[in-house]
């Protein structure tokens, strides 16, 4: 018998149009709306032999294919728990928050229906929720382009297509997200509408591209990475960013011909995918997709001409660009994949690291810098703006994983709390422990989680989409103050730190009660066992006694003690101006030197020049310290303090350019190896010595017949000189004995040349590249450099010939000043013997 014609489900007008066939009788959903007879009467077009895919082609459908099985995994997890949430009691009321929203990932069995919508004026209530929310500060799509393109679907149906069908499903999606279901229309849900835009995702990649297909699938993003499953939203992520760059999103050239309009709303579009790309990429782990050497386009504006993106206070006093600061931190998170996460040869390397965890801390710091005091995360708590609450916690979540994850300290990360777990076994064993080291930022990383803990329980409404963003770093907040409790139970803010936890303990129990998925479950087992293995009576072998009173273990001059700078001593404060100053500081390329160059730039100097052994690094500092101000002049020259040659050659050539030289930073040292005296290695020694001691005797050698008149010294020397030994800090007899060393050498080269100026300091305990593993007492590395600055004014002169820590109180000091000039105070003699 011969084949019959109608070999293929779709009708004439769908095969011809070439959309889905709902095959419903006697006419499909198409034929009504085209009001056409349905018919199977059209001659099928010959299959042709198919070609190879080529590769864009390929790449496309296996991306595809990919995703498809990303989303059935999903939602057979989907139909697990659903059946799960079934069975627990209906008195659990906040269940239905995560479960709503669970069940948003699109399955490919999603609804087989025609291009229907719901009313226009429903439709219209919808779109412009969207428009008055989300995209007022992620601006997805232009207004007017949005509410046009709606209106010409209902007044000119001949027009409408699958492109413009499946935008406006996830536009709905993206309004009612948020909504209470008691507040939306039936059927309204933000699953129905993602299930439509997702029936006919595979003709929206595989057709010719469009920026609203772009738009579209950046949307489906948005809702997918807001997700307990994040694989949907990276196999997404490519796909979006792939049709992006085929249509130019991402470079300027490609967009010469078009309107300034259409080119904003190109662009803008980019930087919602590049934010999306780069933050699924911290939450996952895995590598972003877009190169940032790709991208010629400018960010975006500070001050756009709509006010897209804008955020501002109830009475307009305070605005913020909250779309331009979310780009910025997406471009950090970039750095912070690069660095902590990549498995480049270059993230591996010690000294690398160290740098690159001191920059990155230093980019959130600036970014969160420049956020208004009415967006600050204290501020948004009180605002009582649920809106402004849920945009603020998101963005503050993202930054506080960007700091948690330089610090290694996040409640994921493998290592970290398994070695939590260790220490607290050990407190309650042993009784006397060692604190396990603390990174690089552990206090600005405590104080900003106890900062977000505040924020996310301000939050009275919290919707799936804001839980499933923000929980794993609330949790992780919560056990970051869990662990400063543990290391030390007798700082001020523990008892409040207590109250702070508890409640994010339950609600991790809560989450696992929803969604006990695995790792939620390990999470919630060694949290507990830090919990109860909080020491009360432990004695600590490190500062134990730091909650007394000045948060470190040591007696003070002054009554106040300073971890990080405060008002009297900023570089900006016009007492300590620097104007018409040349500096010289040496081991200016990392750690302090920097920090000290980027100090007296700030304070107007003249010029900066440092000197160090690693080219690399002096190129960084130049470049930070140029930044901080491009008035001053900044260069710098290699040099090897504990090589007289090297060290005098780069002094005299930096004043062949510069000038002489007014204030002398002598910074450079290192920290030998530690052990006791008996056995200790001779080479380990003499290579302390060469460096700490002799490598300031030649310093000051080169530089006192390039000083200029009145010059400054200041030696950046150690405590570690002058106290007497502690157990608490053992083996360090070395560096100890060659601070001490060099500490009594400056004193009689201070001596013996009382025309220049000469001051020793105790910098702060510091975790920079020379001492990384400290455990406790972080100061800031910008607190001696702004006190440096201090001492090189005026205001500090009384302070000739002394030693100072810099934690103590430079006005308190300068109260004191007649009495500190006109004795032996501050200065290092034999205790009790007054010589």
């Amino acid at each position: 018998m011969p084949p019959t014609q109608m070999t293929r489900k779709a009708c004439d007008v769908c095969y011809r149009k070439r959309i889905r066939c709902d095959g419903q009788k006697p006419r499909c959903s198409h034929c009504v709306l085209y009001k056409s007879d349905c018919t199977f009467q059209a001659t099928s077009r010959k299959a042709a032999i198919r070609k190879q895919p080529n590769g864009t082609t390929a790449a496309l459908q296996s991306q595809v294919q990919s995703l498809e099985t990303s989303l059935d995994e999903a939602q057979q997890r989907i139909r697990e728990l659903e059946e799960r949430l079934t069975q627990k009691s209906s008195s659990q009321s906040d269940q239905s928050q995560l479960r709503e929203y669970d069940v948003s990932y699109p399955g490919r069995d999603s609804l087989q229906l025609g291009l229907e919508l719901p009313p226009q004026h429903e439709v219209l209530s919808g779109v412009n929720k969207f428009l008055a929310t989300f995209n007022t500060i992620l601006p997805l799509f232009h207004p007017q382009r949005l509410l046009s393109r709606v209106n010409t679907w209902y007044e000119q149906p001949h027009q409408r297509d699958t492109s413009t069908w499946a935008a406006i499903n996830v536009v709905l999606s993206l309004a009612y997200r948020h909504i209470p279901d008691e507040e939306k229309p039936p059927n309204y849900s933000t699953l129905h509408f993602m299930n439509k835009a997702q029936s006919v995702l595979n003709d929206i990649m595989l057709g010719d591209s469009s920026l609203l297909d772009v738009q579209t699938i950046v949307g489906m993003v948005v809702l997918l990475q807001a997700t307990s499953d994040l694989k949907p939203a990276s196999a997404l992520i490519p796909i979006a960013l792939r049709l992006a760059h085929g249509l130019g999103l991402h470079t300027r050239s490609s967009s010469e011909h078009l309107t300034a309009s259409e080119t904003l709303e190109r662009d803008r579009v980019f930087w919602i995918a590049y934010i999306l790309d780069r933050d699924i990429s911290m939450r996952t782990k895995l590598p972003p997709i877009q190169s940032q050497n790709d991208i010629s386009i400018d960010w975006p504006s500070a001050t756009p001409t709509d006010g897209a993106g804008m955020l501002y206070i109830a009475d307009n006093s305070s605005s913020f660009n909250f779309f331009l600061s979310r780009v910025q931190l997406a471009h950090i998170q970039g750095q912070v994949y690069e660095a902590m996460l990549s498995m480049s040869p270059a993230a591996s390397d010690v000294y690398v690291r160290l740098d690159n965890v001191a920059r990155i801390h230093q980019l959130l710091d600036d970014w969160l810098a420049r956020i208004p005091f009415e967006f600050s995360p204290s501020a948004i708590t009180r605002s009582g703006n649920v809106n402004l609450q849920r945009a603020f916690g998101v963005l503050y979540s993202s930054h506080l994983t960007c700091r948690s994850v330089v610090c290694k300290a996040h409640a994921m990360e493998a290592q970290w709390i398994p070695s939590l777990q260790d220490f607290g076994r050990k407190a309650v064993e042993q009784g006397v422990v060692t604190a396990p080291r603390l990174p690089v930022g552990w206090h600005k990383l405590v104080h900003e989680s106890r900062e977000y803990i505040e924020v996310f329980i301000a939050i009275d409404q919290k919707d799936p989409a804001f839980i499933w963003m923000t929980a794993c770093t609330y949790i992780s907040a919560a056990v970051c103050l869990t662990a400063n409790n543990l290391f030390n139970p007798w700082h001020t803010k523990s008892e409040t730190d207590d109250q702070l936890i508890s409640p994010a303990f339950d609600f991790l129990d809560n989450m696992i009660l929803q969604a006990p998925l695995p790792q939620l479950k390990r999470l919630r087992h060694s949290w507990d066992e830090l919990i109860n293995r909080k020491p009360k009576d432990v004695q600590y072998a490190e500062t134990a006694k730091i909650a007394a009173e000045l948060g470190t273990g040591f007696s003070s001059f002054t009554k106040s003690w300073h971890s990080k700078p405060y008002p009297f001593i900023s570089p900006t404060r016009p007492e300590l101006s620097a104007a018409g100053k040349n500096v010289v500081i040496t081991g200016g390329g990392t750690g302090i030197g920097q920090a000290t160059g980027i100090a007296f730039a700030q304070a107007g100097a003249k010029s900066i020049a440092v000197i160090g052994r690693r080219l690399e690094h002096l190129e960084t500092s130049v470049k930070a310290i140029q930044a901080a101000n491009p008035s001053t002049q900044v260069l710098f020259e290699t040099g090897d303090i504990a090589k007289f040659e090297s060290i005098s050659t780069a002094m005299k050539n930096i004043v062949d350019k510069l000038g002489k030289i007014d204030n002398f930073i002598a910074n450079a040292g290192m920290l030998p190896k530690a052990g006791p005296v008996y056995g200790y290695d001779e080479a380990q020694l003499r290579q302390g010595f060469e460096i700490n001691v002799i490598g300031v005797f030649n310093s000051l050698q080169a530089f006192l017949p390039l000083a200029a008149p009145g010059a400054k010294v200041i030696y950046v020397g150690s405590g570690i000189g002058h106290w007497a030994p502690m157990a608490e800090v053992p083996g360090v007899f070395s560096y100890a004995a060659g601070k001490a060393a060099a500490f009594k050498m400056v004193d009689y080269f201070a001596f013996e040349n009382p025309h220049i100026h000469v001051v020793s300091i105790q910098p702060g305990i510091i975790a920079t590249g020379i001492n990384p593993d400290l455990s406790v007492g972080f100061d800031t590395v910008e607190l001696p450099a702004h006190f440096m600055v201090w001492l090189a004014s005026e205001e500090a002169d009384f302070l000739k010939g002394k030693f100072a820590w810099a934690n103590w109180d430079a006005q308190e000091l300068l109260e004191l000043a007649k009495e500190i000039k006109s004795t032996r105070l501050l200065t290092v003699t034999l205790n009790g013997v007054d010589m």
